[in-house]
């Protein structure tokens, strides 16, 4: 993909500074203009946008919830409560798996449907215009380095790192509580165990 200029968005940093360079900030930036332009097609059509994650992620066949909470970018218990909800606005329907009856199923019904489908369209059209100045060879290069992207960092473990760790990190003498798991492996030396 060639170089394109960096641009300074309004209200945005400098072209030069830390964050202009930054992959996780230039991708949260990205997905955060993008999406709020899609998500204002989905106020004009009274659709949440959660309403909208669900169906476009069942809109090719039947998931189990935990794959529609992974493609909705949302914890499984959120979206089994959204479900509940859609499946009480007859937009999606729930059942066990033929194969496993503890897997639950979830699809579009015939009213999820015909709402999905005019959505669908208008998130091609969107992302067709998104597209559309970086040329189709650009397009499908961004698209297919996003996908490897995703593959490979969705195939391992986030480094731990921030507050988080550094309260996992209190020993038991200042807290009264044992260590976490994962930080008394790495003190034994057994981080990858």
């Amino acid at each position: 993909m060639s170089a394109l200029p960096a641009a300074r968005v309004p209200d945005g940093p400098a072209p030069g500074a830390f964050v202009n360079g930054y992959l996780a900030y230039l991708l949260a930036r990205a997905s955060r203009l993008i999406s709020s332009e899609f998500h204002a097609l989905l106020a004009d059509s009274s659709v949440p946008v959660m309403h909208w994650r669900v169906m476009a992620a069942l809109f090719d066949g039947p998931l189990p919830v935990t794959a529609v909470a992974e493609i909705a970018l949302a914890k499984a218990p959120t979206i089994s409560k959204l479900i509940e909800r859609m499946e009480e606005l007859d937009l999606v329907r729930r059942r066990a798996d033929t194969r496993d009856r503890r897997c639950v199923m979830v699809s579009l019904t015939s009213k999820g449907r015909r709402l999905a489908v005019p959505l669908v369209a208008q998130a091609r059209a969107h992302e067709e215009a998104v597209l559309r100045p970086f040329g189709d060879g650009n397009a499908a290069l961004l698209l297919d380095t996003l996908r490897h992207l995703i593959d490979t960092h969705a195939r391992t473990e986030p480094v731990p790192s921030g507050p988080r760790v550094r309260a996992a990190r209190t020993t038991k003498a200042t807290t009264g509580r044992r260590l976490r798991a994962p930080l008394a492996r790495k003190r034994d030396g057994m981080a990858n165990a």
